[in-house]
């Protein structure tokens, strides 16, 4: 090897220094994630309003059981209002018992009087009200410190 191809790879291995602080976030870094359930996604039966009397009577058949140790089927008590479905037992209710998620269920926006969720999403989303001015920062653009 010749000194030039030698300070070639030196100056071609120099970036690797830095790559992982580059590329990938310290742990302790706060992260804001916020999902929105598009689609057939029931948000009703995710985070179930289990203290509700009108979501049994609405839901006869589909409605998620009231927290019970005693039943695998029955909603996992986030407090006295409001359960999660048994199905996140493992992905996201360890989350909960950590206090790293937080659950906002039936957000909207106060100007959106339509009711629909693809109206309030692009509110949201794009931070414009309905009527088209720009409210904030919208979803789309990275936060500023």
């Amino acid at each position: 090897m010749n000194r030039r191809e030698l300070i070639k790879t030196f100056a071609a291995l120099a970036p690797l220094t830095v790559a992982g602080r580059v590329w990938a976030a310290p742990a302790t870094d706060a992260r804001m994630l916020v999902v929105f359930l598009r689609g057939a996604y029931d948000a009703a039966n995710v985070v179930v309003p289990v203290s509700s009397d009108f979501y049994r009577g609405s839901r006869p058949t589909l409605a998620i059981a009231r927290p019970d140790a005693g039943n695998p089927n029955a909603a996992l008590a986030l407090d006295a209002d409001w359960g999660l479905h048994p199905a996140l037992r493992d992905s996201i209710y360890p989350l909960w018992a950590k206090r790293e998620i937080a659950f906002i269920p039936f957000a909207g926006t106060s100007d959106d009087l339509t009711r629909s969720h693809f109206e309030t999403q692009d509110t949201i989303e794009l931070g414009q009200s309905a009527g088209g001015s720009r409210l904030s920062l919208g979803l789309h653009e990275p936060a500023r410190h």
